[in-house]
């Protein structure tokens, strides 16, 4: 009985125990702020090759609305992308180019589901537009990745704040130059 009142008052390993208890705590914390953190390098990495190659449909140095231009565009778009966060790139990153006659006719999609026809949760080229348009036409181009947690079990653990797999979109809205090349539209003067 002595012995027992003895460990009862003891503060022995009282620091071993407090840390047992707040260490898995704090890893997934700062687990998560790692994750979110490349999220949005992730993000920022996506605008900017976005931004970049935009110039070229913009300048008239692509033109045309075929696969084998989408692949051009989509690998100029993975060229500008510094740090390979993103996979694949190449086969990740799906590219929606759409050419307009005036600022005043842009429809888009309101979401991403709207651009998943077949509603398999996946977005796919035969899903998107690729049209460069012609000289001063209005363009929007949209790139999106499916963006998946570095740490899987985070997902499971912060379900309502980090979900498993999320698209994240990049956009970029401009007016071709007067190239005199592509598409022969109509477009309305500025």
């Amino acid at each position: 009985m002595r012995l027992r009142r003895g460990l009862m008052k003891s503060e022995h390993g009282a620091t071993a125990v407090e840390f047992a208890l707040v260490f898995p705590l704090f890893l997934a914390f700062v687990l998560a702020i790692m994750d979110v953190s490349i999220y949005y390098f992730v993000a920022g990495q996506l605008q900017h090759g976005t931004v970049q190659a935009a110039r070229a449909i913009r300048t008239g140095n692509l033109v045309g609305n075929t696969a084998t231009d989408r692949d051009n565009f989509r690998a100029l778009v993975c060229s500008h992308i510094k740090i390979n966060l993103v996979g694949s790139c190449t086969t990740n990153v799906k590219v929606d180019v759409r050419s307009f006659t005036a600022f005043a006719n842009i429809v888009l999609p309101a979401n991403i589901a709207a651009y998943d026809a077949n509603g398999n949760g996946v977005i796919e080229d035969a899903e998107t537009t690729f049209n460069t348009g012609g000289s001063s036409c209005p363009v929007v181009v949209r790139t999106f990745y499916n963006y998946t947690t570095i740490i899987p079990w985070l997902s499971q653990v912060f379900a309502g704040v980090i979900p498993h797999s999320s698209y994240l979109t990049s956009a970029t809205a401009f007016r071709n130059e007067p190239h005199g090349l592509g598409a022969s539209a109509v477009c309305s003067d500025f």
